[in-house]
C-alpha cells in the first residue's frame, strides 16, 4: 500500500470520526434521551458521557487527519468500538433500541441501523482498514525503531505465532461481525416483543367483546368520587379491568375482589376493604408489554391508593380526546374535561356506571375507533390496573409525548410505548394497529371518539 493511498484513507476515516462528532454537538437530545430512557447509567453519568464523547470523536479524528501519534489513535479507535458494542450489549439485554443519534436525526439519521453497533461497526471497520501497516515501509529511525520492535524474533524449531498486528486485525474483523449481527438480533427481539404485546391486546379486545355479548355494555368503570348519582355506600373504585376478568379466564381472581365490588371506598370500603386489598397486588401477564423493560409491578407509588401495593397495566381504555384537567393541560383537545361533567366521547370513561356504551353507539364504524391502546407506567403513576382512576387515557395529546413528572394527571394520561416510532391499539371491531407517533393530530383524535361523525382513516 503506497503512502498516498494510506493518507487518503486515514483522512477519510479522520473526516468520518469528526462529522459524527459534530453532528453528536447537533443531536445531543437524542443521545441523552436513550441513555435515560433505558437507564444505562446515572442521570449525572450520561450528561459526562454525552460532553465528553464529542471530544473524544474529534480528537482521534484529527490525530488521524494529522498524522499525529498514529498508534495511539489505532488504539482509540479500537477502544470506542468496543465501548460501543458493550453499551450495545447492554442496551439489548436491558430490552432498550440503541437509538443513540450518532449520524444525526431527520434525513442523516438512518433508521433502525442508527445504532450503537453501527458506530461500533465504522470504528471497528477503519481500523481493519487502517492497520494495514503491516505493509508499512518505516522513512524515519523512530519508525525503523517501531518496525523493528514489532518484527518477531524468530526461534529455531518454534513454530511463530500471531503477532500483535494480525491479533488487532481479527480483533477488528470480530467487531465487524457483531456489529452487522447484532442489529439484527435486535430487531427479531422487538418483532417478538410486539407480536407478544399485539397478543395482550387482541386477548383485550376480545373479552370486551365477550363481556358486551353477555352484559349488553363495554366494561363499566365504576367512580370513586361522587359524581352525581351514584350513592356514596356504592363506590367501589373498580375498572372496567375488573369486569373482564371472567372473560380473561381470571374468575378465581374476580371472585377475591368480589367483596369490594360494592362499598364507599373513601370509608375504607370498596377495594379499599382489608379483605380486598392484598388482592390487588395480584400480577396478571396479559397486562404486561414486555417492550416495557422499566415495568415494575406491583408499585406502591400509584396516586390516590395510599402507598398501597397494586398490579399495574401496560393498556388503557380510550376515553376519547378530552382535554384533561381542562385549562392545566398543554394538550388541546374537547373542552372540558368529561370527567367533571358527564359521559366523554370515547369508549371508556370514569362514569360509564351512570351512562353505559354500547357497541351500538359507535356511529363512527368499529373499524375506525380506538377502543384500548398502550401507556408506560413508570411514565404516569395512574396505571392501577383494578382501579377507576389507573384505566383510561385520552388522545387529547400525541403518541409518546413525554410528560414533566409523572404526577401531572392533566398532562400524563395519553397514549406511549417503548416500540420504536409509536403505539399499539385494538380497534373498537378487535383489530390491533400499529400508530405511528407522527399520525396526524386532527386525524388520531377523530379515531379515538364514537360518534364524531369525522372522517378519519388509519394508513
Amino acid at each position: 500500500m503506497t503512502e498516498t493511498f494510506r493518507a487518503v484513507i486515514r483522512c477519510l476515516i479522520g473526516a468520518l470520526l469528526c462529522v459524527s462528532a459534530w453532528l453528536r454537538w447537533s443531536n445531543s437530545y437524542q443521545f441523552l434521551n436513550s441513555v435515560f430512557k433505558y437507564n444505562v447509567v446515572g442521570e449525572d453519568a450520561g450528561v459526562v458521557v454525552a460532553a465528553i464523547l464529542p471530544f473524544v470523536q474529534l480528537a482521534v479524528g484529527l490525530a488521524l487527519i494529522l498524522a499525529v501519534a498514529e498508534e495511539g489513535a489505532w488504539i482509540g479507535s479500537l477502544g470506542l468500538s468496543v465501548i460501543f458494542l458493550i453499551a450495545h450489549v447492554v442496551l439489548i439485554a436491558r430490552g432498550g433500541v440503541s437509538d443513540c443519534g450518532c449520524f444525526g436525526a431527520g434525513p442523516l439519521q438512518m433508521s433502525q441501523t442508527t445504532s450503537l453497533a453501527m458506530a461500533g461497526f465504522i470504528f471497528a471497520g477503519s481500523l481493519a482498514t487502517i492497520i494495514t501497516r503491516m505493509q508499512w515501509t518505516p522513512t524515519t529511525a523512530r519508525d525503523a525503531e517501531s518496525a523493528k520492535a514489532l518484527r518477531p524474533i524468530p526461534v529455531s524449531g518454534a513454530r511463530h505465532g500471531m503477532t500483535l498486528i494480525e491479533l488487532l486485525v481479527v480483533i477488528s474483523i470480530i467487531g465487524i461481525l457483531v456489529g452487522l449481527t447484532l442489529p439484527a438480533v435486535q430487531h427479531a427481539r422487538e418483532a417478538a416483543r410486539r407480536t407478544s404485546c399485539q397478543n395482550n391486546l387482541r386477548q383485550l379486545g376480545l373479552a370486551v367483546s365477550l363481556y358486551h355479548d353477555a352484559n349488553r355494555v363495554v366494561p363499566v368503570t365504576v367512580s370513586a368520587w361522587y359524581e352525581g348519582q351514584r350513592p356514596a355506600a356504592q363506590r367501589s373504585g373498580q375498572s372496567w379491568i375488573v369486569g373482564i376478568l371472567p372473560q380473561l379466564e381470571q374468575q378465581g381472581l374476580y371472585d377475591k375482589l368480589a367483596p369490594g365490588l360494592a362499598g364507599d371506598f373513601f370509608s375504607g370500603g370498596g377495594l379499599m376493604n382489608p379483605v380486598v386489598r392484598p388482592h390487588l397486588a395480584s400480577p396478571l401477564p396479559v397486562l404486561h408489554c414486555t417492550s416495557d423493560g422499566g415495568f415494575q409491578s406491583p408499585s406502591t407509588l400509584q396516586v390516590s391508593l395510599a402507598g398501597i401495593p397494586v398490579t399495574l397495566t401496560n393498556y388503557k381504555g380510550v376515553i376519547g380526546d378530552t382535554r384533561i384537567g381542562g385549562s392545566g393541560s398543554i394538550h388541546g383537545g374537547s373542552e372540558p374535561d368529561c370527567h367533571r361533567i358527564g359521559g366523554c366521547n370515547g369508549m371508556f370513561h370514569r362514569n360509564t356506571y351512570q351512562e353505559p356504551i354500547t357497541l351500538g353507539d359507535v356511529l363512527d364504524g368499529l373499524s375506525n375507533t380506538f377502543l384500548i391502546g398502550e401507556v408506560v407506567p413508570s411514565q404516569m403513576h395512574y396505571c392501577a390496573a383494578f382501579f377507576c382512576n389507573g384505566d383510561y387515557a385520552s388522545c387529547n395529546g400525541r403518541i409518546n409525548f413525554f410528560p414533566n413528572t409523572p404526577t401531572e394527571w392533566w398532562n400524563v394520561n395519553t397514549f406511549r410505548s417503548h416500540h420504536p416510532g409509536g403505539a399499539q391499539f385494538v380497534l373498537a371491531d378487535g383489530s390491533v394497529r400499529f400508530v405511528n407517533q407522527a399520525f396526524d393530530i386532527t386525524a388520531y383524535r377523530a379515531l379515538s371518539t364514537r360518534a364524531g361523525n369525522e372522517v378519519a382513516l388509519l394508513p
